[in-house]
C-alpha cells in the first residue's frame, strides 16, 4: 500500500493490510464460511475446532487492504479463544483492534466479523452444540443499513450448506 492508500487507517491496520496473517486456506478444518460483502468483496474462513478451543484459523479474501486487515486481525483475535466467545466478536472489536479505518471501509469489519460467526455456526451445527450464533449474525446485520440493502441481492446468510472437507 502506497502512503496514500493509508489514510485513515490506524497502525496496526496498515501493518495487517501490509502483511496479513493466517492468510490461505487451512488444510484440516471443521468450520468455514464465504460470504460476499455488499461492497463485492468476498470473505471466507476457515476454523479447527477442538475441545471448544478455536485452535487454527485461516482467512482469504477478494477485497483491498482493509479487507485483508479486518481478516488477518479477526483472524488473531479467533485464535486461542472459546468458540462462543470468538462467535461474539463484532464490527466494533476488529476496529478497535485495529486502530481505526477510513468511514467507508467499516464495512470490512463486519464483514469479518460475520463470515466468522457463519463459520462458528458452521463448526457447531456440524456438531449439534447449542451456540446461539444464528441471533448474533441476525442482530450484526440489522444494526447495518449497508447490509439490510444488499441483502435482497445477495441473499448471503443461508447455513449449513458449507459441508466440504471437514474433519
Amino acid at each position: 500500500m502506497s502512503d496514500h492508500d493509508h489514510e485513515g487507517f490506524g497502525k496496526a491496520a496498515c501493518d495487517h493490510a501490509n502483511n496479513p496473517r493466517n492468510r490461505g486456506r487451512l488444510d484440516i478444518f471443521n468450520g468455514h464460511s464465504r460470504i460476499t460483502g455488499p461492497c463485492g468483496d468476498v470473505m471466507e474462513f476457515w476454523i479447527y475446532v477442538d475441545n471448544g478451543i478455536i485452535k487454527k484459523v485461516s482467512f482469504e479474501t477478494s477485497g483491498c487492504g482493509s479487507s485483508l486487515a479486518c481478516g488477518s486481525i479477526a483472524s488473531i483475535l479467533a485464535e486461542g479463544r472459546q468458540l462462543e466467545k470468538a462467535a461474539a466478536m463484532d464490527k466494533r472489536e476488529i476496529l478497535d483492534a485495529l486502530g481505526g479505518l477510513p468511514p467507508e471501509m467499516r464495512h470490512c469489519a463486519m464483514l469479518a466479523a460475520v463470515t466468522l460467526k457463519i463459520a462458528c455456526l458452521d463448526y457447531s451445527d456440524s456438531k449439534k452444540e447449542d451456540v446461539d450464533i444464528q441471533q448474533q449474525v441476525d442482530k450484526e446485520l440489522h444494526e447495518s443499513e449497508e447490509w439490510r440493502q444488499a441483502e435482497r441481492k445477495y441473499r448471503f446468510i443461508k447455513l449449513g450448506q458449507l459441508k466440504s472437507k471437514k474433519v
